[in-house]
């Protein structure tokens, strides 16, 4: 076969299917970025190869390595270096790898790093992104948990992947705390699957904010709240509250009471 005689798209769909080793080695030296993109995406491509093209010029090619679900822990390592959002981003990102594979001490590093994306508009906004990624894996040091409980534990949107994983002390201070608000309370108040919401917790959360149907819509999804609660909740005026306090009760078995 003739590569030099090929279209660009020829040579996309070659590298993109392609078993064949030294076809694989000829194009991921290809001057078009998005062909030797190809190659790093390509299920077939050797190991030797794709350990070239993680130092690849272009952030594409990169971001397309770190990308991959085989990927060993020395190129791990190597990508989480990167100094791209892009391949950082491809790297950590919770649907394009298992939960398990990036070491606790590379995430950590990620999370505390200072990166310099000076010329990207928004880029805080993308070192969130970054970071709310990272709260998606089960393998996380202390350090990280904490640093995200104090910095972002307020913001609603991480509150909904740190609340499970909040102690029955973090979870009291944050009720506690004004910068909270109501909407990560309700987080808070809502996460069923994990233990911190102790009856005492939930008792609290109901005297303090009574009045705010939303937080008691919350407390009405959340398998830890006491049957007690919810027969408080069936009397509140609100429909839909009064809905799921019935349904939650019946999950309990606690039929003969509707």
């Amino acid at each position: 076969m003739n590569l030099f005689q090929l279209t660009i798209n020829e040579k996309l769909n070659l590298a993109a299917k392609t078993d064949d080793e030294m076809i694989l080695n000829i194009l991921s030296a290809n001057q078009r970025r998005d062909i030797r993109a190809m190659v790093a995406k390509n299920k077939n491509t050797p190991k030797y190869i794709i350990d070239k093209l993680c130092y690849d010029q272009t952030i594409h090619v990169r971001a397309a390595c770190a990308g991959r679900f085989d990927l060993d822990d020395k190129m791990i390592e190597t990508l989480s270096c990167d100094r791209s959002w892009f391949v950082i981003m491809n790297l950590i990102h919770i649907n394009k790898r298992n939960r398990n594979d990036v070491s606790i001490s590379v995430l950590e590093r990620i999370w505390f790093s200072d990166y310099s994306w000076n010329r990207i508009p928004r880029r805080h906004f993308l070192m969130d992104l970054i970071r709310f990624a990272i709260l998606e894996r089960r393998n996380l040091s202390d350090a990280v948990l904490q640093d995200a409980i104090n910095n972002y534990g307020h913001l609603e949107h991480f509150a909904s992947r740190l609340v499970w994983r909040m102690s029955a002390d973090q979870i009291t201070s944050a009720i506690d705390d004004p910068k909270y608000s109501i909407g990560t309370i309700g987080r808070i108040a809502a996460g069923r699957y994990h233990t911190g919401t102790s009856p005492d917790i939930i008792y609290k959360l109901y005297n303090k904010y009574y009045n705010n149907i939303r937080i008691m819509k919350c407390l009405a999804y959340n398998k830890n709240t006491p049957v007690s609660i919810l027969k408080n909740l069936m009397s509140y005026d609100d429909e839909c509250l009064q809905k799921y306090a019935k349904e939650a009760i019946m999950r309990r078995k606690y039929k003969n009471f509707i």
